[in-house]
């Protein structure tokens, strides 16, 4: 009888071993190069689904890019705070590509001094990004996009600001999501630019939603210093403010275009071009807004 009852039971464990998620690796980041044993590109190429990337440098700290760093695997890259490290695109190429259906967790960093046609600061593109105690700043796209492009994915950020960022001719200064799902909490979207629309955040048949969060002093050319919501997409803010932003024309605080908008508990104030704007669509108050 004993041994029958171990027959079952040691099966029984090797399927519960195998049933528990593996644990990653961690690869610790001990130079500011570019390239070689140690620096944060090999330790992206290097890792495993699921492994993290932190960092044992001297402070504060500065990785300077020669090319954009893609990201192809599961992972995340745990820094040690957005004013003690930078990874910088220099002024010459973009800092982060996250590839489609691929899951990133950013936190403790500063991303800075990104250019390119579409995503300086983040292009991610069809994957899951999450963004926490972070920084995107002085980051600039010819196109959409300047400090982070959201294409058909899922990006959160988190106690972050996204600041100083530009979309030189088109869309999207601070954030362009294009049909994806964003949210943002407890941050800051502030000082962008655009040259056209959405000089804060542009959002293109997708889900924005921001809580707890500021957008200031943003402006764009033509419509929507702040938050330009266009074409079915939906805009959800909630116990937010959205002031001291500028357009040229139409919005200058919000714009939507056939689109929806949703408020609760936010304050929208002090916006030149008006604070808010909406052809077509809905706009709903949940009630206590200002």
């Amino acid at each position: 009888m004993g041994e029958k009852r171990l027959r079952v039971f040691v099966p029984l464990v090797l399927a519960l071993v195998a049933a528990l998620p593996a644990l990653g690796n961690t690869i610790t980041v001990t130079n500011t190069s570019d390239s070689g044993p140690g620096s944060l590109r090999a330790a992206i190429a290097a890792a495993s689904p699921g492994d993290t990337i932190d960092f044992g440098l001297t402070y504060p700290a500065t990785i300077t890019l020669a090319s954009t760093l893609d990201i192809g695997t599961d992972l995340a890259i745990s820094g040690p705070g957005a004013s003690n490290l930078a990874i910088s695109g220099n002024n010459a190429v973009g800092v982060f590509h996250v590839s489609s259906g691929v899951a990133v967790s950013i936190s403790g960093v500063t991303i800075e001094n990104g250019t390119a046609f579409y995503g300086a600061g983040i292009y991610n593109t069809g994957g899951r990004v999450t963004l926490a105690t972070s920084t995107v700043s002085g980051n600039s796209a010819t196109y959409y996009g300047g400090g982070i492009y959201d294409f058909d994915g899922t990006l959160t950020l988190t106690n972050s600001t996204v600041s100083g960022n530009s979309a030189a001719y088109n869309y999207g200064g601070g954030i362009y999501n294009f049909s994806g799902t964003v949210t943002v909490t407890t941050s800051t979207v502030s000082g962008n630019s655009a040259g056209y629309y959405g000089g804060g955040v542009y959002n293109y048949l997708g889900a924005l939603t921001l809580t707890n969060s500021t957008v200031s002093d943003n402006s764009a050319t033509y419509y929507a210093g702040g938050i330009f919501n266009y074409n079915q997409a939906t805009l959800t803010l909630a116990n937010s403010t959205v002031s001291s932003n500028s357009a040229g024309y139409y919005g200058g605080g919000v714009y939507s275009y056939y689109a929806t908008v949703i408020l609760k508990n936010t304050v929208m104030a002090n916006s030149t071009g008006g604070n808010c704007w909406a052809t077509g669509g809905t706009l709903t108050s949940d009630g206590f807004n200002l």
